[in-house]
């Protein structure tokens, strides 16, 4: 008897996953039927100008530079690693500085190309495109970033970052996180180290700052192939 119901539990668990699987996959099949896929994707460049800004003020010039050519040899992975891996759609570049005006449509003289320089009539492209936004970062932005609304608060109000790695966060055109399951660059362990192991020409990390970047572009390339395609 105790045979027959531990085979009997495992049939039942193993119809639960795939009746769960089968469920899923249906979710994802009428969220991508609804959801127009990206004709383009805006990639967000950070300057880092917080830190930049405290060195300034504190009187740390030889900092500045170096926050800001370590933010500039960051940005140089990150560009090279779309370049390279995320074939799904065009990909333009933009400083994040420059983020509240991406929010409001408005592009001319901020869109870069992969060699970062000005893109002539992005706005035209844009308002015939549909397009989704990506920075690397927190799950959770801390409270110096833009979008800070969509940060979460412990029980002191500070501001928490959900995550003790950054990694590519996939946002609509209003700089929101786009809701699952549409790909929103989740990525796992496996991923990372994956990612790692692809070695400098894609990887940066600064050795005194929380200024890096891990290359995960070809893995959302195939996340977003797959749920508009499959």
């Amino acid at each position: 008897m105790p045979y027959i119901s531990q085979r009997l539990l495992s049939t039942l668990l193993v119809l639960t996953l795939v009746f769960h699987n089968s469920n899923a996959q249906v979710i994802k099949r009428r969220w991508s039927k609804n959801e127009e896929e990206p004709g383009v994707l805006l990639v967000q460049l950070a300057v880092n100008s917080n830190k930049v800004e405290a060195f300034r003020k504190a009187g740390y010039t030889n900092l500045v530079q170096r926050v800001k050519d370590e933010s500039d040899s960051a940005n140089k992975k990150m560009v090279q690693d779309f370049n390279d891996n995320f074939k799904f759609c065009p990909v333009y570049y933009y400083y994040d500085t420059n983020a509240n005006l991406i929010r409001e449509k408005k592009f001319d003289g901020i869109i870069l190309d992969s060699a970062l320089q000005v893109v002539e009539n992005i706005p035209a492209l844009l308002a015939t495109r549909h397009f989704q936004v990506v920075r690397f970062g927190y799950a959770n932005p801390t409270v110096n970033e833009y979008d800070e609304e969509d940060s979460t608060k412990d029980s002191k109000g500070h501001y928490t970052t959900g995550r003790l790695e950054k990694r590519l966060i996939v946002m609509g055109p209003d700089l929101k996180r786009v809701k699952f399951p549409m790909p929103q660059g989740s990525v796992s362990a496996f991923d990372t180290r994956s990612a790692r192991n692809k070695g400098p020409k894609y990887n940066f990390s600064s050795k005194r700052f929380d200024i890096y970047y891990i290359p995960y572009a070809g893995k959302l390339d195939k996340d977003i192939f797959i749920f508009y395609n499959e």
